[in-house]
């Protein structure tokens, strides 16, 4: 090298693509699609204004967004739906990936949540038309509402599986769309799904 030449730069590399980001990234795909899917598909869901998936904290979050509905409202029909919603992110996982991830967590806590406000403070069990007091209740009416509790939730996630399964190819389409706009609007679900599901 001649004397004050130089050094020949080196080319630069391109970046490394980081592959754990982007599993992440359609594992929330898939999720927050699911729970698009069950609150469509259900008629006494409310509609969904807005679905993301956003980073934060360099972890993927998603966000589904929908109107609420006032106390008088919040019919025992709109309570079981909610529950089946709060199944719809888990039961895509399983459809999707034949296992469910820690993202599930706070979807079980509030589905177990509901069911036991339906029961214990709402009365809208089968055999239990009374409110529950569980710190003072009996064994016997402590075993009782858990049983209540743990029929809503085995039906209602059944019947989050079923609707996953029954528009599966609707559930890769919206995870396909979020996937590339990272932002969905109301307008955008109906042209991808169709018109959401009412009440008859």
């Amino acid at each position: 090298m001649k004397k004050n030449q130089k050094p020949t730069p080196k080319p630069r590399q391109p970046p490394k693509p980081n592959f754990h980001k982007e599993t992440q990234r359609i594992h929330t795909a898939i999720h927050e699609s699911g729970h698009v899917i069950v609150a469509w598909f259900l008629p006494y869901c409310p509609t969904v204004l807005k679905v993301s998936i956003n980073i934060k904290e360099k972890i993927y979050s998603g966000l589904t967004i929908q109107p609420k509905l006032e106390n008088g409202e919040w019919k025992k029909e709109n309570l079981l739906a909610d529950i089946a919603q709060c199944y719809g992110g888990l039961a895509a996982e399983l459809l999707h990936y034949n296992s469910w991830s820690r993202a599930c967590d706070h979807d079980i806590k509030n589905a177990n949540n509901t069911a036991r406000e339906m029961i214990c403070e709402l009365a809208m069990g089968q055999s239990i038309i009374i409110r529950v007091d569980p710190e003072t209740c009996s064994e016997e009416l402590t075993r009782k509402v858990e049983l209540e509790i743990a029929v809503i939730l085995k039906k209602q996630l059944k019947l989050a599986k079923k609707i996953i399964s029954e528009h599966k190819e609707q559930l890769l389409a919206l995870s396909a769309a979020l996937l590339k706009h990272n932002t969905l609007t109301e307008a955008d679900l109906i042209k991808i799904l169709g018109p959401k599901t009412r009440p008859s």
